[in-house]
């Protein structure tokens, strides 16, 4: 349209220039008496009405091409609407309400309805007249009528769909489509154009026309057009639903998962409560009687029971935490002693494999605030990881100090390491590292780590290269008597 334009500035501007030239040439003829002032004037006026015929035929030309290039405008206008539709919102509804109400509109058609193929169902989706209305009682009648039926019933369709290509039904085609689809509506010819997406017809458009009107090419492009951005629109829609009702599954899954560890949890601990009781009267009768064999198998058992009571309380506080429901108690702790528990508890884990531990405490360290429970279980999982991921013969290094208000722990482990894919996913429940498979666990330990720090405000943050080591950084408030509560 702009090109067009253009052109017929040229066009007047020459038009323009060569009455200029017909009007200087006689006055020139004229002052050189090779003619005189009647023949000047005549072939003037001769030449000018030449000119003059010439300006009225370009502008009856001109009228001509205004509907048409309108109509180009308008079309273009609707593309870039349904465009912007398509991708600023995932609203099925409101998309596809505008996209038939401009389809009809930009067509020229009475109606455009949009339908769904779903196993060969049919399944009407929207209709809206080119004025923006919708007969919404025949509308709601024969969506009622048409959800029973499918393409066997409607045979005409299954050409569209082989041929993925319109199909225009004039007069006396439009017969070959069931009765309540024509003569509730009043339809004297209808368009189908097919909605393609990845080599697949997943429905169609039926435009159509209440009066004998025949399509016209420029139509049926318009509307193959619209319908490629409808099918997108669909296909986004039906995307969008499947992340959504995937992410349910997965968060219904996860939910039932943790209640069964804490329901497993909660049934394990009174068993294993009496199993640490008696294997404890064990021991000390067997230490009594001096039996050395009895004693060590005693100790192995009541180790492993050690081991799978801690498994167990850990998997429940994680439940509680993840859940909301863990009564968190704080109390003045002092860290650099806790440290030193927790290092005494595992040497059973690092002196057979000759790791060593080294802690480096702060002097005047203040007294954290925080809950005990919780402390004991942030180092005791991110120590034990450093033990088991470390080589034989390494060291270990925990550090511990205060720095603008938190008291911060820093254990740091020489051993594996893992790439910066595995950090991303450290802390998600049950991850193992593809480095980890031969080193035993759950892939519990760090997840309650991440839920403990964060539950009292705290923070963690880890770096690590694969082959050189790991450093977990734990900074927790240092808080204060006043903070004394239980959240």
């Amino acid at each position: 349209m702009i090109e067009a334009r253009k052109l017929d500035r040229v066009w007047l501007a020459l038009l323009g220039l060569a009455a200029l030239a017909v009007v200087c040439r006689e006055v020139v003829f004229l002052r050189l008496g090779r003619v005189s002032a009647a023949e000047a004037l005549y072939s003037a006026l001769i030449n000018l009405g030449i000119l003059g015929l010439l300006l009225w035929l370009m502008f009856r030309f001109s009228l001509r091409r205004l509907p048409s290039e309108r109509q180009r405008l308008k079309e273009s206008l609707t593309l870039l609407d349904i465009a912007s539709a398509v991708g600023s919102t995932l609203e099925l509804k409101r998309v596809l309400q505008l996209i038939a109400r401009r389809t009809a509109e930009a067509c020229r058609v009475h109606r455009c309805s949009i339908f769904l193929l779903e196993n060969r169902r049919i399944l009407p989706l929207m209709s809206q007249l080119a004025s923006g209305d919708t007969d919404r009682i025949s509308w709601e009648r024969f969506r009622r009528r048409t959800y029973v039926e499918t393409l066997d019933e409607v045979p005409i369709l299954d050409q569209v769909l082989r041929d993925r290509l319109p199909l225009v039904l004039n007069a006396s085609a439009v017969k070959a489509l069931p009765e309540n689809w024509i003569k509730p509506f009043g339809i004297q010819s209808v368009l189908i154009v097919p909605l393609v997406t990845r080599d697949t017809v997943i429905g169609f458009m039926a435009l159509d026309q209440i009066e004998p009107l025949m399509f016209g090419r420029g139509q049926i492009n318009l509307a193959t057009t619209i319908g490629s951005q409808a099918a997108a629109a669909l296909e986004n829609a039906r995307l969008y639903q499947q992340t959504l009702e995937d992410n349910r599954a997965l968060k219904e899954m996860d939910r039932i998962k943790s209640e069964i560890v804490a329901n497993v949890s909660h049934e394990l601990r009174s068993p294993l409560a009496s199993i640490k009781a008696y294997t404890e009267l064990l021991l000390d009768e067997a230490r009594a009687k001096e039996s050395d064999v009895c004693l060590q198998w005693l100790q192995v058992i009541n180790r492993e029971t050690d081991s799978l009571t801690t498994l167990v309380n850990d998997s429940l506080n994680l439940s509680r935490l993840e859940a909301g429901g863990y009564e968190l108690v704080r109390e003045p702790l002092g860290l650099g002693g806790i440290v030193r528990e927790v290092v005494s508890l595992l040497c059973v884990l690092a002196e057979p494999r000759g790791i060593s531990v080294e802690v480096e405490e702060a002097n005047d360290m203040p007294p954290l605030w925080a809950d005990p429970e919780l402390v004991r279980s942030i180092l005791r999982n991110l120590l034990e990881n450093a033990i088991k991921y470390s080589h034989n013969g390494g060291r270990v290094y925990v550090r511990i100090w205060a720095e603008n208000g938190n008291a911060n722990l820093s254990i740091r482990d020489e051993g594996i390491g893992m790439d910066a894919e595995a950090l991303q996913s450290v802390f998600c429940k049950f991850y193992r590292a593809p480095e980890a498979s031969d080193v035993q666990g759950t892939g519990l330990g760090l997840a309650l780590v991440k839920e403990a720090v964060e539950a009292q405000h705290g923070d963690i943050q880890v770096r690590s290269e694969l082959g050189k080591g790991s450093e977990f950084v734990v900074a927790l408030p240092l808080g204060g008597a006043t903070t004394l509560e239980v959240e």
